[in-house]
């Protein structure tokens, strides 16, 4: 923190890139009070790296939850998308950092949206066996049904492939209700 200060009290300008801004390298690394003190010399909260990232996407998938928020009450935009179209929520969702999505989801996050691939915050989670956070993102409505862009995959079929079976059970008990309770599409 002293480095910061003593940067700070030289004018340093907290917005300069080279790929990454002083603000994306501290939340990434989890640094609260970092974070904070350069978001109090006017670091930009929603600013952007070479790909799109936002630091809120750097905090999101590293799993720093207090960084998260932070940067969520500052303002940080909870569905921004990078070049990929991915959000913190489908980044936190796919290193199943289940504090991170419950945060992002009660700012906001939309459950249902789709990196360019048509990947949704559920299929990542599923992909990667994260139960708890399929069970959180279910919770808030998320799509069982979405299909990746070309290729037509589901959560369900995924997490089949992956061989997840917790939470293939989850899912075929969410496609169950999502039809009324009709049978759970082949896998």
């Amino acid at each position: 923190m002293r480095f910061f200060k003593k940067l700070f009290s030289k004018n340093a300008d907290v917005n300069a890139q080279h790929k990454l801004d002083a603000l994306m390298f501290a939340s990434v690394a989890g640094r609260r009070e970092v974070v904070q003190a350069l978001l109090a010399q006017g670091a930009d909260v929603n600013a952007k790296d070479n790909h799109g990232g936002t630091a809120l996407m750097r905090a999101s998938v590293a799993g720093h939850r207090e960084v998260v928020q932070v940067l969520l009450d500052k303002g940080a935009e909870v569905n921004a998308k990078d070049e990929s179209g991915q959000t913190a929520l489908i980044l936190a969702s796919w290193k199943g950092h289940g504090e991170v999505v419950h945060v992002l989801l009660a700012q906001g996050a939309d459950v249902n949206a789709k990196d360019k691939d048509g990947e949704t915050a559920l299929m990542m989670a599923s992909m990667s066996g994260h139960r708890e956070v399929v069970q959180a993102l279910l919770a808030q409505g998320a799509d069982v049904n979405a299909k990746t862009i070309p290729d037509g995959i589901t959560a369900l079929m995924a997490a089949s492939d992956k061989g997840h079976g917790e939470v293939v059970d989850l899912l075929k008990r969410a496609y169950d209700a999502s039809v009324g309770g009709g049978r759970c599409p082949p896998y």
